[in-house]
């Protein structure tokens, strides 16, 4: 009866032992994680996350910036106007047709 006994307690005493060691590997995983998800937060916090465009654009929306939208007569008119200030013989074409005309 001593010798069960004893064999009973020997028993209860590793699996005591190996739910202790299993425990230890438990907590260093569980600070290994805190630490992981300390050094994450912390890297978050210096860099700042890059926005699509689509948030910019949100933002853009939300502050009240509206882009100017041009019609196609007033793009055509711009065009010609740079395109006539700086093509020389385009100048002296109207001076031609100036001429002739009078």
């Amino acid at each position: 009866m001593l010798k069960e006994r004893d064999l009973m307690l020997d028993m209860q005493m590793k699996e005591l032992f190996n739910r202790g060691e299993l425990q230890k590997e438990l907590e260093l995983e569980v600070d290994r994680l805190f630490r992981l998800k300390e050094l994450r937060l912390s890297c978050m916090q210096k860099i700042s996350p890059i926005r699509t465009l689509r948030e910019k654009e949100e933002e853009k929306k939300m502050n009240g910036y509206q882009p100017k939208e041009l019609n196609y007569d007033e793009e055509d008119d711009i065009r010609t106007e740079s395109s006539s200030e700086n093509d020389p013989s385009a100048i002296g074409n109207e001076i031609i047709a100036i001429v002739t005309t009078r």
